[in-house]
């Protein structure tokens, strides 16, 4: 799928996007192995709002998208508009042609919306990479046992009385998943990068202007507070290195 992700009339991910400007018009600024990884995530291990049906309706519109002969076109006929677009004037809407895919709701059925950048990081955000319970595996590949089977009856139970997942079973979703986790952190870090250097520039350039023209420095009160707020920025980064090189440990022992 990631070819047409990308050369889509309405891509979803593109190589540039890290460093996009205009984020109202592109979306939010990501890399293309973080969308990636969380549209992955999405499937082996289940994410809000977006179901298996959901899923595999965008998958299977996507490859068709290469060979679709003219625009899409709902089965009530009503127009079509891009998702984020739809609080646009008509007048700035991005005009429906081949190959656009129409965003699928949870039950896998059309919708009115175009499916864009902007669906596609709402329903696959950076944030998928957040840790998911013990049981959300298990419980979004495989149904629940029915009540009264005989096999389930003396497994173990949690604290709140619900079977507990099989240790083997959390232990390979975790090993299917763990890599798509690895990319949204590197994903993340090169997105908080990129904003350390773009701030370091705009300070760089404030500061040249304000020479150049003369003016008086900002209030100390201010400058305080934006270097405590930076201050603890830097502290929470150089935690989470410390939280990285034990993730660097533990990668050995899986």
């Amino acid at each position: 799928m990631t070819p047409v992700l990308i050369h889509a009339p309405q891509p979803f991910i593109t190589p540039g996007q890290g460093s996009e400007a205009g984020a109202g018009r592109k979306g939010v600024r990501r890399t293309p192995k973080s969308a990636l990884a969380a549209l992955t995530l999405a499937y082996t291990a289940g994410a809000p709002g977006v179901s298996r049906a959901l899923l595999l309706a965008f998958a299977k519109a996507v490859l068709k998208h290469p060979d679709a002969p003219r625009p899409p076109e709902p089965d009530d006929g009503t127009p079509l508009v891009c998702y984020g677009e739809q609080h646009w004037a008509e007048p700035d809407r991005t005009a429906i042609t081949e190959g656009m895919v129409i965003a699928p709701d949870t039950e896998g059925r059309p919708t009115r919306y175009v499916a864009d950048k902007a669906w596609f990081d709402e329903l696959f955000p950076v944030s998928l990479g957040t840790p998911v319970p013990a049981t959300s595996s298990a419980t979004t590949v495989n149904p629940p046992a029915e009540a009264g089977n005989a096999a389930d009856a003396g497994a173990p139970t949690s604290a709140h009385g619900e079977a507990a997942a099989d240790p083997r079973d959390r232990l390979a979703a975790l090993r299917r998943e763990l890599p798509a986790r690895v990319e949204l952190v590197e994903g993340g870090y090169q997105k908080a990068v990129d904003a350390a250097h773009t701030l370091m520039t705009d300070f760089e350039e404030a500061h040249r202007l304000r020479v150049q023209l003369e003016e008086e420095p900002l209030p100390a009160e201010q400058r305080i507070e934006w270097m405590e707020k930076l201050t603890k920025a830097r502290a929470a980064a150089q935690a989470s290195v410390t939280t990285l090189q034990q993730v660097e440990a533990l990668i050995l022992k899986v």
